[in-house]
């Protein structure tokens, strides 16, 4: 086997590297010498026949590996950057390289090439893990051809490793890096590795929460963020305030006084209008990655809910007055008023202490999240709502650990997930798809009140508690859809390589995978 092409430039670039850091970085020195070892490993497995298993596991994985390493380092070295991000910067490289030996020796250690073992012997077990290389080949070609449609070879790359824990996990490396790309490290438990039918799907899952950016429409996702916390945070801060104590002569419908009030105050302390278009002037598309908007929203609101304390009784003076209201007895009117002022500001002196902010937010984003990668998943491979129930029934959101009654949760997924992927025109199991997102209506589970209480509430500690409003259901599925509608647009054209790619995952066979068959399908597309 001819010596991988890409070998020799990054090795001539990681001896750069290495004169470069000599005597001046000793820990980029050290790096570099180790990962010079790696680059020759590799270079004489590709020399050998006995190793042709191992190379199609790592190769694509390990040649963005050290491009992105060699990326970062040359950021560290160079003068712009400060000593505090140099030190970011280069921790953030020796987890990674801490993180890619493990798995590169593992997988080295633990193939099972039987043309290995005719020839040689090992006195002692030292690998933990069982591998099965045509399956992880498979695996590994299933991501990386769906990542080669995508044409994305150059920026992502996946790496599968086995695992002892119960459920996937995934690891990106280089999270220091600005530019888009990313190496993921996918750890599949034992127990998994051999249903071919059911991990692909796990895996598939695992790469959109990295794969595709424009399909994701975060800036919308962004926008209704806003929406989202600006309606869990109202219900919180007036929980148990009440302002009945004022009667109006004249109201609108079914309109109360308290609604009246409390509406007035919201506008006033959260204008969330000026934030949202914010947004439209904002062109790093970075900004709006999970993380960096996430934080970007606690900030945000944090600082509005602080700011209240200052003004507080004063705006709920300006709320009350000039109205048509008929005041009851003034001396009463005034302990009504103290009261209600002392009750906001204990709400919000919780909301900050106990950072609900950061929880509504990351139950918010979070089903964005999950319900992304499911779609994504369920219109790439084209599986039917029973596949599934029965591949994510044990799936739960990773969300905070403050999230109680994960079935309501997951209850709010799958209603996004069927409302979404339903709308599409032409997919696999149209009209069971469409029967599923009926029979789980989330707005069936809050009509039904179980467990004498909305089915909505999702905070455990009951103060906390509050209610997805039909305001938020209608924009999660409203975003969601524009989502499956943007991957349906490229994945859905049944001329596309993406339709050849489905039926092959979808129609895995053991036979096929053992003799190569599937391989090389996946590899001619």
């Amino acid at each position: 086997m001819m010596m991988l092409g890409w070998i020799a430039t990054q090795r001539k670039e990681l001896i750069t590297i290495y004169n470069q850091c000599k005597g001046k970085q000793p820990v980029l020195e050290a790096f570099s010498v180790y990962l010079l070892r790696i680059l020759n490993g590799l270079s004489q497995m590709s020399s050998s026949q006995f190793y042709d298993y191992e190379l199609q596991i790592l190769e694509e994985a390990m040649r963005l590996f050290f491009i992105y390493y060699i990326e970062q380092v040359n950021k560290a070295l160079s003068d712009k950057v400060r000593a505090k991000e140099k030190k970011d910067i280069i921790e953030d490289i020796e987890y990674a390289i801490s993180k890619i030996s493990n798995v590169y020796k593992n997988v080295i250690d633990g193939t099972a090439n039987s043309d290995r073992q005719m020839l040689t012997s090992q006195a002692v077990e030292t690998n933990i893990y069982d591998l099965s290389p045509k399956l992880f080949i498979t695996y590994s070609a299933i991501l990386t051809t769906l990542v080669r449609l995508f044409h994305k070879q150059d920026k992502y790359a996946f790496l599968l490793h086995p695992s002892l824990k119960s459920n996937i996990e995934t690891e990106n490396l280089f999270n220091m890096r600005e530019k888009e790309g990313k190496v993921v490290l996918i750890y599949i438990p034992e127990t998994e590795i051999e249903k071919i039918h059911q991990t692909p799907i796990y895996l598939l899952h695992e790469v959109y929460h990295v794969l595709t950016k424009e399909e994701r429409c975060r800036v919308d996702r962004a926008r209704r963020m806003e929406t989202h916390v600006l309606n869990a945070i109202s219900q919180r801060l007036f929980r148990n305030v009440n302002f009945d104590c004022i009667v109006t002569e004249k109201l609108f419908g079914d309109t109360k006084v308290d609604d009246i009030i409390k509406k007035e105050l919201v506008e006033r302390w959260f204008p969330i209008d000026r934030r949202i278009e914010k947004y439209e002037t904002i062109t790093d598309e970075r900004f709006f990655y999970r993380k960096n908007i996430s934080q970007n929203i606690c900030d945000g609101w944090n600082d509005m809910l602080s700011n209240i304390f200052v003004s507080l009784g004063e705006d709920i003076l300006v709320a009350i007055s000039g109205k048509t209201f008929k005041y009851r007895e003034e001396r009463v009117l005034f302990t009504c008023i103290k009261e209600i002022e002392w009750a906001i500001h204990n709400n919000l002196v919780e909301i900050i202490s106990g950072n609900l902010v950061a929880e509504y937010v990351s139950l918010y984003m979070s089903v964005y999240r999950e319900a992304y990668a499911d779609v994504a998943c369920i219109l790439t491979i084209g599986i039917s709502p029973e596949e599934y129930k029965g591949v994510f029934k044990n799936s739960e959101l990773t969300i905070s650990k403050d999230i109680s009654d994960p079935e309501t949760v997951r209850a709010l997924r799958i209603h996004v997930v069927a409302h979404a992927v339903s709308r599409c025109t032409g997919i696999s199991y149209k009209e069971e798809w469409e029967k599923y997102s009926k029979e789980n209506d989330f707005r069936k589970r809050r009509e039904k009140g179980e467990k004498g209480k909305e089915d909505a509430d999702l905070i455990r500690k009951q103060n906390d508690r509050i209610s997805i409003l039909e305001d938020d259901l209608k924009w999660l599925e409203r975003i969601m859809k524009m989502c499956s509608g943007k991957l349906w647009e490229i994945l859905g054209d049944k001329d596309s390589k993406f339709n050849r790619f489905r039926d092959i995952v979808k129609n895995l066979d053991i036979f096929e995978i053992l003799n190569g068959k599937t391989i090389d399908d996946l590899q001619n597309l």
